[in-house]
């Protein structure tokens, strides 16, 4: 009986035995199985970081690229405008430069001398009035003078035909003053005038005038087809001038004054002026 009891004994520690083995291997095996899976996960969730790191670079790669290629553009367009700007300066200078070589009646276009091309030599503009405000109303003529210069001519090269009064100043050093001119005929009728009958004059000598020497000929004084006849409600722009020699000029550059004749004293017949006598202005030309 006993022998049977301890049999029973050593069969139930046996079986408790292999049952706790079979609980070890399996834990064991589940450990095992569980460790890949869980390096399979942290490896594929590794690779995600990394392709999420790459993306970030790529995008952020991206973003700097565009960054600097808006600010190669706007770098590019500054140089464009700039150099748009630049162009159209010295597109602006070179038509001022080619304005101011040839004779007009603008305030630049005066500037040029008329009496340069004949004689030749140095000549400089000695003085210059833009805005001289000099105006005249004997209530049927008006008279008033846009601008004036005076221009100095030394060691004239030019020869100048002697028949013509230009000559004058080609053959010693002098001054020629350019007057322009506009005369209004505020009345019905024509009235006959002679603006080369204004003259300049100081205390001690005076200077007649002329329309033609040293004048284009698109810049006469013509009221007409006879240059002293001034049509009735007309105005007439053109240049009378005066040629002086150095003695003279200094004589006349003192007080200087210019002269307007009475225009009922040249015309007779015409309407009767408001102001019987000559206009006398002050007319600075130093």
């Amino acid at each position: 009986m006993k022998k049977v009891s301890l049999v029973s004994l050593l069969l139930l520690l046996s079986l408790f035995a292999v049952a706790c083995g079979n609980k070890s291997e399996d834990k064991s095996k589940s450990s095992s199985e569980s460790t890949p899976k869980e390096s399979q996960k942290n490896e594929q969730n590794s690779n995600k970081d990394s392709d999420e790191s790459k993306k970030e670079e790529q995008k952020s790669s991206t973003d700097n690229s565009q960054e600097e290629q808006k600010q190669a553009d706007s770098k590019n367009n500054k140089t464009n405008d700039s150099a748009d700007a630049n162009q159209t300066n010295e597109d602006n200078k070179a038509a001022k430069q080619k304005a101011a070589t040839s004779f007009s009646l603008s305030t630049e276009g005066f500037k040029v001398s008329n009496l340069l091309p004949v004689v030749g030599g140095t000549v400089r503009t000695a003085y210059l009035n833009s805005t001289p405000a000099l105006k005249k109303d004997f209530g049927n003529l008006v008279f008033e003078i846009n601008q004036y210069k005076v221009e100095h001519v030394k060691n004239a090269t030019k020869q100048v035909p002697q028949t013509t009064p230009e000559s004058y100043l080609a053959k010693r050093e002098g001054y020629l003053v350019t007057i322009d001119l506009t005369v209004k005929n505020k009345t019905s009728k024509n009235i006959m005038y002679k603006p080369d009958m204004i003259n300049i004059k100081s205390a001690t000598q005076s200077a007649g005038g002329s329309m033609d020497n040293f004048v284009p000929s698109a810049f006469h004084l013509s009221g007409s087809k006879d240059p002293y006849q001034f049509l009735a409600g007309k105005s007439t722009r053109g240049l009378v001038t005066y040629m002086l020699d150095v003695p003279k000029y200094n004589a006349l550059k003192k007080e200087t004054k210019i002269v307007l004749p009475n225009p009922n004293s040249i015309d007779s017949n015409s309407p009767k002026s408001t102001d019987s006598k000559d206009a006398v202005l002050n007319f600075k030309i130093s």
